[in-house]
């Protein structure tokens, strides 16, 4: 409970303040009993500003009012009070260990999602490697033959699906069919939109968060880049284990 005293304070004020919270009490509970006080003086100077009185130490001072002699300086805990703090410490530690072994459990928890994490970024690379390598090959040895393969499933999937945009100026305008080529033996994607044409080391897709993504994930795109896969194995012959176990995008794997 707090008291606070407005203005100056007196002996008598005091006195009059701790007669009126004692009384207040009493009108809660007749059996609550009051034992110690902690009383914050605010103290001016004759100028009117505040001040405080401070020890050697340079600390504010604390005045201790010892209790009588004999007297009691809280009241003693009955038997019941005794239960109710043993069964609340009993369940304070209890919530602990519940809080210690959750925080374990959620460590461990992490722990295994960042292996796993690892493990799919690690075999993704691995699959993504395998892709880079066989289409330098391909390069090489069938150019003309992998360019014409790639566009030829742009262009059976654009005509099956019309793609269209889905947002901005554009919006429900049919999507510019991207064409591949190659420049100074490497790969290349163009669109009509893009200022630039990209420089792709493989027509699949690049590394996404421990997957072979392709570029877009739009259907039409998807299924294209399947088709790309069958493009690559009717030239190179069966794909790799790297690249057909590999993490490739989950809706190429329901494609391929």
């Amino acid at each position: 409970m707090r008291v606070k005293i407005k203005g100056e304070i007196t002996p008598e004020r005091m006195a009059q303040a701790m007669d009126e919270a004692l009384k207040y009490v009493a009108t809660v509970d007749p059996r609550i009993q009051s034992f110690g006080a902690n009383v914050y003086l605010n103290l001016f100077n004759a100028d009117g500003e505040s001040i405080s009185i401070v020890d050697s130490r340079r600390e504010p001072v604390i005045l201790t009012i010892d209790a009588p002699s004999e007297a009691k300086v809280r009241p003693v805990l009955s038997d019941e009070a005794k239960q109710r703090r043993k069964a609340a410490r009993e369940q304070h530690q209890q919530r602990q260990l519940e809080n210690e072994e959750r925080g374990r459990q959620q460590e461990a928890e992490y722990k295994r999602k960042r292996q796993h994490e690892a493990a799919q970024a690690a075999r993704a690379q691995i699959t993504l490697d395998a892709l880079n390598d066989l289409t330098s090959q391909l390069l090489l040895s069938h150019s003309k033959a992998l360019i014409d393969g790639l566009n030829g499933a742009v262009r059976t999937t654009w005509e099956a699906h019309e793609p269209k945009e889905t947002y901005g100026p554009r919006k429900g305008e049919p999507k510019p069919m991207p064409v591949f080529s190659t420049a100074d033996g490497r790969l290349v994607l163009s669109t009509p939109v893009w200022k630039n044409p990209r420089w792709l080391r493989n027509a699949i897709g690049y590394h996404r968060e421990g997957w072979v993504a392709p570029i877009w994930t739009f259907s039409a795109w998807v299924t294209a880049v399947s088709g790309f896969l069958r493009v690559m194995e009717s030239l190179s012959g069966p794909l790799p284990d790297t690249i057909t176990n590999g993490p490739l995008w989950p809706e190429l794997l329901l494609q391929s």
